[in-house]
């Protein structure tokens, strides 16, 4: 409960309380009840309004009876006024989208729900016990979280939390099977879920309140894979669909309405490939991967990355780098500038992988290598980082990454390279705070 809460509360007693001449005693402990503050502030001492210099009796004098509720009331009303002045203080949030502060980071390990400091340091269990909790996914303004509890064999409870731990509460009235991917709506009073139903893939709708039933994003036989609300209103849903084997990114209403697609339907899983949205809603990126000629490309296939103009249809390769065979998992930044993506060789031959940023326009050409070399490993048969698992900080300036056998974190500066290592875990994710 805040303390615009717990005033908004005790407000009628405390005004009834003004009728009859209170105790000096009893109205400080009013007071402090209602202040809410560690500290009480300088004028809600109660030597700062009542006259000290003569003998209190504990009763004001009935010729003072008409000014106590006055003077109360003023007590009060500058007491609400600072109360809802912190309140807003310490409620100030950032925009659902762009660049804001980095907070704590969330990710799962060993079962358990840990938070740590910013630098990926400090990490302490934020949910723990009996349950087996994975991939805790922050909403935009950094005050909640949701995560999967697991209830048997590929089906899990969704839960949704305060980011302190606390307030835990079951969202969804019934398991979900298989869940690949969550967004939180713009303002945080719904969810995205990806997940299995009936022996195929589909996406759902949760509110975040567990006030409603889960209810199916409908979008004929097309089978949903990471559906993104396109920021800034969420009006609309941006998503992978595939009917068998041909696939496209489509544009739906929240409703499932005007269903289309944004680009060319085409035959082949390895096309338009881990979608992402631009802060504005406005581009999406994804990375292709397709079979080629093994006599340019020994290991037989190539990946390259994309970005779409939602608006022009204008499509464009970026980050392209003739030395090498494979660029893949892109994400954009913050501000929406840059791409970061993973670039390597190719598979199984080599290693050599590194963590890149180019510029979405594509006007830097390959772009530039973040890394120092702690990524080499990915993609080859020793294990290293397979199924990587990296995303800028809120503020652009650092990369999180899960990588190895045992999904150690990385703090990455993307201007130095500098790493910092962390704990091992699972699904980082950076909390947005407001700057």
């Amino acid at each position: 409960m805040t303390p615009v809460d717990r005033f908004e509360r005790d407000l009628p007693n405390l005004l009834a309380e003004l009728i009859v001449p209170t105790a000096a005693g009893d109205l400080t402990d009013a007071l402090d009840r209602i202040a809410g503050v560690r500290q009480r502030p300088a004028w809600t001492l109660l030597e700062r309004w009542l006259p000290m210099d003569a003998p209190f009796s504990g009763r004001v004098a009935p010729a003072m009876r008409p000014a106590w509720p006055i003077i109360a009331l003023l007590v009060l009303a500058a007491m609400a006024g600072a109360i809802l002045l912190v309140g807003s203080r310490q409620q100030r949030l950032p925009a659902p989208y762009g660049p804001s502060a980095n907070g704590a980071i969330l990710y799962s390990a060993n079962g358990d729900i840990y938070i740590a400091d910013a630098n990926g340091g400090n990490s302490r269990v934020l949910i723990g016990g009996e349950g087996v909790d994975h991939a805790p996914v922050l909403a935009n303004d950094g005050t909640r979280f949701v995560f999967f509890r697991e209830v048997s064999t590929d089906h899990f409870a969704l839960l949704g939390a305060k980011v302190d731990g606390t307030e835990i509460q079951q969202l969804a009235r019934s398991d979900v099977a298989q869940p690949s991917w969550v967004d939180w709506s713009p303002d945080g009073s719904e969810l995205l879920v990806a997940h299995v139903a009936e022996g195929r893939r589909v996406a759902s709708i949760v509110s975040t309140d567990g006030s409603q039933a889960m209810r199916r994003l409908a979008v004929g036989d097309l089978e949903p894979e990471v559906p993104m609300w396109r920021p800034p209103d969420g009006r609309e849903i941006v998503f992978q669909g595939r009917t068998a084997d041909r696939v496209s990114l489509y544009v739906t209403g929240v409703d499932g309405s005007a269903v289309r697609a944004v680009t060319p339907v085409k035959d082949g899983l390895g096309l338009y490939l881990g979608p992402r949205l631009s802060p504005d809603g406005r581009r999406v990126t994804y990375w292709h991967n397709q079979i080629v000629n093994t006599a340019d490309y020994p290991e037989g296939q190539k990946s390259e990355i994309h970005v779409l103009d939602l608006e022009t249809g204008d499509d464009i390769r970026i980050g392209y780098d003739t030395e090498f065979w494979q660029e893949l998992l892109p994400k954009f930044s913050p501000d929406g500038a840059a791409v970061l993506f993973v670039r390597k060789k190719f598979i199984p031959f080599a290693s050599g992988a590194s963590l890149t940023i180019a510029a979405a326009d594509g006007s830097d050409g390959p772009g530039r290598k973040i890394d120092s070399g702690p990524l080499h490993d990915f993609g080859t048969d020793t294990g290293g980082m397979e199924n990587p698992v990296f995303e800028f900080s809120p503020d652009g300036r650092k990369i999180i990454v899960a990588m190895g056998p045992q999904r150690r974190l990385l703090v990455i500066d993307v201007a130095t390279g500098a790493v910092e290592q962390g704990d091992y875990g699972e699904f980082p994710f950076w909390q947005r705070i407001a700057p």
